[in-house]
């Protein structure tokens, strides 16, 4: 274990204690946009492996014999719920996400700074061992 000698002889950590007053809305807004496409690129890939899984599986044929035992009349799962049409709501959705949460990161960052302008920000103690 080491240990600092601090100036006034004593042994021990360095510390200081901080506070957060001000955070850039535009820095928060640039890390939220890339881990909303990171997310965003999860989603895609997990809707497309879901639903080539279920397309194996032979969900959709199942959902299109159901249907046409209750309806009388053939409804095509294939048709409604293609892997084109499928991707394409996924992706939109994607988009979305990324535009949402790239805007709501930077609204609570200000609305942070405000906050922080009345009431001081928070207070960190941090510690260099």
């Amino acid at each position: 274990m080491s240990s600092a000698t601090g100036a006034d002889g004593s042994t021990g950590a360095r510390r200081a204690q901080l506070r957060l007053k001000r955070i850039d809305p535009w820095s928060v807004a640039k890390v939220a946009f890339i881990f909303s496409v990171g997310i965003a690129l999860a989603i895609v890939i997990a809707i497309a492996l879901l639903w080539l899984l279920f397309n194996q599986a032979g969900v959709f044929d199942s959902v299109g014999r159901t249907s046409t035992e209750v309806f009388g009349g053939g409804v095509d799962p294939q048709s409604l719920f293609g892997f084109g049409q499928v991707m394409t709501l996924a992706g939109a959705v994607a988009i979305v996400q990324v535009i949402l949460a790239t805007a709501l990161s930077a609204l609570l960052a200000t609305f942070y700074n405000l906050a922080a302008y009345f009431v001081g920000g928070l207070q960190m103690d941090l510690v260099q061992d």
